[in-house]
């Protein structure tokens, strides 16, 4: 089992920011745990096309 808070992964590489958006990556594929899960923070508003 890993427990990761977000406050852990802060100014890490685990911590990614764009124009409009923040995201932490709370446990990534890197971990082989055979699953990753990211919490995504976006401004209201924003319109993201991928």
């Amino acid at each position: 089992m890993i427990v990761t808070a977000f406050k852990g992964i802060l100014c890490t590489d685990r911590d990614v920011s764009g124009l409009e958006s923040k995201s932490g990556r709370l446990l990534p594929a890197s971990d082989g745990m055979g699953v990753s899960i990211t919490d995504t923070i976006i401004k209201k508003g924003v319109e993201l096309l991928y």
